[in-house]
């Protein structure tokens, strides 16, 4: 790795290293230049990106895409991220790295917890097959595996609070530690007043009881130039919102107020009564605001909850908001905003303090029923449906030995445990250390056959899930072909996230003024809906 001298400015040269495969000798033969090919375009890629590529780190098979244990170039390849020679992958297309989503995930997330990163000469990693299997494949099993480090958790939490004593590592916005042996599972037990961020605090209830809006608060934090929470630029809304109904600020610290369910890909916050909830004592969160102004606020926002788009009619007016609709210039998600006569489209990014973007918005009376007559004429053509739906059906996953994995991780275990036993009656260092070579190797294919086998009973479970729900929406476009003017907003919403329609609007004055995507999701995004 390559760094500039002292004094100089900071710059990081990347290690790159090139993967190469053919599948057989006789491919390799009709096609003299595949091999040489995918070297030639990886190499050009990793020199445009300022990536550097040393000969021994170009590794290549000819071999099967069926199997990856075997191939010796993988091996040499996953061995050398493992010693940490290189800092980034580069394949010519993703399939060169296995056939099988399932081994390309297992060979990604290998390199991924090495620290290397994959990238792809014709692929874009987050728009390809793979990118959007692991993204949905991985979300899942990682949302399993929180629920476990919950529960785990929840006692400690429990025993801490039941003892007086604050949750977290973090003080809240506007405090800090006040114990002395700040740093340790001992201390951290109660807050003082930070004395810059709790007047930051109070100012921000003082002003929204003021007359105030949230968004006018957060701008005028990121105009001064004031270090948001996370020492950054830009204030979000959201964080002033939470901050203004947080109850520790008037010096009452609930615990365990919320509870929350995973419904589809978002996570939804169900509040405890109160008699649920556990209170710390008196003096744990002294107060920066008095109870008068916090309950004046909470009126407040009471209040404008009620009139807020979400909540009233006006939302059935903004049929593409939350990501329908996306600026063409910066491809941010464009959201709703009612101006006192209609809705507009608008992208916020430039005025929330992001940076360059040409802010397109358009009114959504007329870009609205555009994008769903464009639904309807998809709708209206049953081949159009009956073939993406055969499409997605078609991504079955294939039934392969399922019982190959089980079986080989028996076989392992034997092979192991006899390899432990005989390793003890070794005589020599030399063949000790060969005995513990080949339990090395041993344990590593166990480890990639259990992330296998984990990966393919999701994708089984998930394939059930996404097949009832593919055959639910070709019912309902067999039902309301003819009637589609009767169909509910969400029922709208419903077909354009099945059609994968998205609308990319430009500047206005700007041609094309809008264009219309049509990418129907892949199935294991259906799936999670």
């Amino acid at each position: 790795m390559t760094r500039n001298k002292p004094g100089t400015s900071h710059q990081v040269i990347k290690r790159a290293a090139v993967y190469c495969r053919v599948s057989t000798d006789k491919q390799d033969d009709e096609n003299a230049t595949s091999l040489q090919r995918q070297e030639e375009q990886s190499v050009l890629y990793a020199q445009s990106h300022g990536y550097t590529v040393q000969k021994e780190r170009i590794f290549k098979d000819v071999y099967t895409g069926k199997e990856y244990r075997e191939r010796p170039g993988m091996t040499a390849l996953r061995q050398a991220a493992h010693n940490g020679e290189f800092d980034v992958v580069i394949v010519y297309v993703f399939d060169r790295l296995a056939r099988k989503q399932v081994h390309q995930a297992v060979i990604i997330d290998d390199l991924e917890h090495c620290g290397v990163k994959i990238e792809c000469v014709t692929e874009n990693f987050d728009d390809s097959a793979i990118g959007q299997f692991m993204r949905s494949t991985y979300a899942f099993l990682a949302e399993i595996e929180r629920e476990k480090i919950l529960k785990r958790t929840q006692d400690g939490k429990l025993d801490r609070v039941r003892a007086g004593k604050l949750l977290g590592a973090k003080p809240l916005y506007g405090y800090e530690w006040t114990d002395p042996t700040v740093g340790t599972k001992k201390g951290r037990t109660r807050y003082k007043l930070h004395p810059e961020k709790s007047a930051i605090v109070h100012r921000t209830f003082v002003m929204y009881a003021k007359g105030a809006t949230i968004y006018e608060i957060a701008h005028t934090y990121t105009r001064e130039g004031i270090p948001t929470p996370s020492g950054g630029k830009v204030w979000e809304a959201s964080f002033i919102s939470r901050l203004l109904r947080n109850p520790y600020y008037m010096g009452k610290a609930m615990v365990f107020k919320q509870v929350y369910e995973v419904r589809g890909k978002s996570k939804h916050y169900i509040d405890v009564p109160e008699e649920e909830q556990i209170q710390l004592p008196d003096g744990i969160v002294p107060p920066i605001v008095d109870e008068a102004l916090f309950n004046r606020v909470q009126v407040r926002l009471r209040e404008n909850l009620q009139d807020s788009s979400r909540n009233n009619k006006r939302k059935e007016f903004a049929l593409l908001r939350s990501g329908f609709i996306k600026c063409a210039h910066c491809g941010y998600n464009m959201v709703a905003h009612w101006n006192g006569k209609s809705i507009d489209y608008m992208c916020r990014r430039k005025s929330r303090g992001y940076g360059e973007c040409k802010s397109a918005i358009i009114v959504a009376g007329k870009i609205d029923p555009v994008v769903w007559n464009y639904a309807v004429s998809k709708i209206k053509e049953p081949d159009q449906i009956d073939g993406l739906v055969a499409q997605w059906l078609e991504q079955d996953p294939p039934e392969d030995d399922t019982d190959y994995v089980p079986r080989r991780l028996a076989e392992i275990e034997v092979e192991m445990a006899n390899l432990i036993r005989y390793g003890r009656l070794a005589t020599t260092e030399s063949t000790r250390k060969q005995f513990e070579q080949e339990l090395a190797k041993l344990d590593l294919e166990k480890q990639d056959l259990e992330k296998e086998e984990r990966i393919r009973k999701t994708i089984e479970e998930r394939w059930i899930v996404a097949q009832e729900k593919i055959l639910e929406f070709k019912a309902w476009c067999d039902q309301f072909r003819d009637t589609l003017e009767t169909a509910t907003y969400e029922e709208k919403r419903r077909a354009l996230r099945y059609l994968g329609i998205v609308a990319r609007v430009r500047r206005y004055g700007e041609k094309p003024r809008y264009e219309l995507d049509f990418k129907p999701p892949d199935i294991m995004l259906v799936s999670s809906w």
